[in-house]
């Protein structure tokens, strides 16, 4: 595949570890083009969690570290950016494993994406009729305890509340696992749609 010209994310010779002995990653490559789908495809422990938790800084939360490389997003060097930072400046990941919070109903946990940004009021309430538009049945179950809900709903909730941080690279580890097919569709035709409508890399 060759390189985008001016890509919105670049990995360029990343090596990282894991306990500071566990070699992880070997001198990994990887452009995003603006606008672009791209998917990691390798077997189990071929290290593709790792990388994606590399580009979002979250291997120290896992004991891991990136020893060697650089990774810049929208131009600018991010290999020592927070998370924080990243989800600021538009870098946001969706986790492995349905992450929500199971107590705060469907809507609370859209609504806690939207936290730190500067937006108004109607700018939030905009971007949440946005997910329920992507995602009709989160509409139906916003007064839902995210615990109650199925995994494809959990799933849904966890990609709205990354939605709500107006990303520009979204980074989703292994979305459509455990799904039932009907499910995985519904999610992918949201995902197109919003790479097709506004440009989402």
């Amino acid at each position: 595949m060759s390189s985008p010209e001016n890509p919105i994310l670049s990995v360029s010779s990343v090596e990282a570890v894991y306990n500071g002995a566990i070699a992880a990653l070997h001198g990994v490559d990887l452009s995003v083009g603006k606008g672009e789908i791209v998917a990691l495809l390798g077997s189990n422990g071929a290290g593709k969690t790792t990388l994606l938790r590399a580009v979002s800084n979250l291997l120290p939360a896992e004991r891991g570290a990136i020893t060697a490389g650089r990774i810049t997003f929208d131009g600018e060097d991010v290999s020592r950016a927070s998370p924080s930072q990243l989800v600021r400046s538009g870098l946001v990941q969706v986790l492995e494993g349905r992450h929500c919070f199971r107590s705060l109903t469907v809507e609370e946990n859209l609504f806690t994406g939207a936290l730190g940004r500067s937006s108004s009021r109607t700018g939030v309430k905009a971007d949440l009729d946005r997910v329920y538009s992507l995602f009709p049945r989160l509409a139906e179950k916003r007064r839902t305890r995210s615990g109650l809900t199925s995994g494809g709903e959990q799933q849904m909730t966890a990609i709205g509340r990354g939605l709500m941080s107006r990303p520009k690279l979204f980074v989703l580890d292994e979305p459509s696992m455990g799904l039932a097919p009907l499910i995985v569709d519904e999610i992918f035709s949201a995902l197109k749609r919003l790479n097709r409508d506004e440009g989402l890399s």
